[in-house]
C-alpha cells in the first residue's frame, strides 16, 4: 500500500508542475502579446516633429510687421534667437514654454501647413508655412 501511495504522489505532483508550468507559458504569451499591441499602437499615433519642421510666416498683416518662426529639431527661433529648445508636438498642437508663460499653437491647416498661435485675447496670429504661402502678384 505504501508503496502505491509513493508512487501516485510523485505522478501528481509531476502534472500539478506540468500545469503550473503551462500557465507561466500562457501569462507570458499575453503578457507579450498585450506590450505588443501598446507598442503598435503607440508608434501608429505618434507624429513624427519632422511634419512642422520649416519657416513658419505671420498671415494678415503688414508685410513689415510680419513674423516669422522657425521650427526644427534644435527648438523654435524668432527673429532670429532661439525663444525654446524644447517643445511638444501632439499632431494636433504644439505646446513650449518660454520663461514662465505657456504657448500653444494649434494645428488649423491641412496637410501641416497652417497654425494659429492661440493667446486667450483678441487677435490670435496666424501662420502659414513658407512653401505653403501664396505671394501677391503686386
Amino acid at each position: 500500500m505504501e508503496q502505491i501511495e509513493s508512487e501516485i504522489i510523485p505522478k501528481s505532483r509531476k502534472s500539478l508542475e506540468h500545469l503550473l508550468l503551462f500557465f507561466a507559458l500562457i501569462g507570458s504569451v499575453v503578457v507579450i502579446a498585450v506590450y505588443a499591441n501598446l507598442y503598435t499602437r503607440y508608434t501608429s499615433t505618434h507624429t513624427p516633429n519632422s511634419l512642422i519642421y520649416g519657416v513658419w510666416i505671420e498671415q494678415k498683416v503688414a508685410s513689415y510687421n510680419k513674423d516669422e518662426l522657425h521650427i526644427n529639431e534644435e527648438g523654435i527661433s524668432r527673429r532670429g534667437a532661439t525663444i525654446t529648445t524644447q517643445f511638444d508636438f501632439d499632431g494636433k498642437s504644439i505646446r513650449y514654454r518660454v520663461g514662465d508663460q505657456d504657448y500653444v499653437l494649434k494645428v488649423t491647416g491641412t496637410d501641416y501647413s497652417e497654425l494659429t498661435l492661440e493667446l486667450g485675447s483678441y487677435y490670435n496670429p496666424t501662420f502659414m508655412r513658407k512653401d505653403h504661402v501664396k505671394t501677391p502678384l503686386r
